[in-house]
């Protein structure tokens, strides 16, 4: 696949490994701030 679509394919996909990693993070820091706020 990588080859039939000159390598796009890949830079697809690790941009959407990226921005799955930004949004886990951003996931993770508003629950951390909600189990503060609770305590």
């Amino acid at each position: 696949i990588v080859e039939l679509s000159g390598g796009e394919s890949l830079r697809a996909n690790i941009a959407l490994v990226k921005n799955n990693a930004r949004l886990g993070a951003a996931i993770a820091a508003a629950y951390a701030g909600l189990r503060d706020e609770v305590r």
